[in-house]
């Protein structure tokens, strides 16, 4: 979507989710005792809208990295909204309504762009890899963040659309 945006003589800001992750300490658990990163619940959503609403007004914001080695958030490059530049928020729940609840629903367009294709399934599990430690890694148990390990999503009903 970036790459498409980019030739259609757009910058877009690019926001991942995962970023906004709550400290692991505070992350709601799956039924298995595993940090629930699937769940909305487990996204900082106040701190996100504040960031959002900040740079919508033209400031300076330092945008988080969430290290999953050490299961907590830090603060990660600074940026400003440029005028007319879209901001592209990357991950499941951008769909949801509650994640954005602070962000006039006018100023909002979504769209759900699957990434089950291998392609893009081989490309996250090393970038997962990397950002988290070996143990978690490895054990198919945990969730790689970007990735659905359930049959579909409470959040969008019956499943992703399409």
């Amino acid at each position: 979507m970036i790459i498409q945006l980019r030739v259609n003589g757009f910058r877009p800001l690019a926001i991942s989710i995962d970023d906004y992750f709550l400290d692991r300490k505070k992350t709601p658990l799956d039924a298995s005792g595993f940090p629930d990163y699937e769940s909305v619940n487990a996204v900082d959503t106040d701190h996100l809208n504040r960031d959002l609403l900040a740079l919508l007004k033209g400031k300076e914001t330092s945008l988080p990295v969430y290290d999953f080695r050490k299961g907590t958030g830090r603060p990660g490059r600074i940026v400003t909204l440029e005028p007319h530049q879209p901001i592209l928020i990357e991950g499941l729940h951008a769909l949801n309504d509650g994640l954005t609840a602070s962000i006039p629903r006018r100023t909002k367009f979504k769209i759900y762009i699957s990434a089950l294709d291998p392609a893009q399934h081989h490309r996250r599990h090393p970038r997962a890899h990397e950002r988290r430690p070996a143990s978690a890694a490895a054990d198919p148990r945990q969730p790689v963040p970007g990735i659905f390990r359930r049959t579909h999503a409470p959040e969008l009903g019956d499943g992703p659309p399409g």
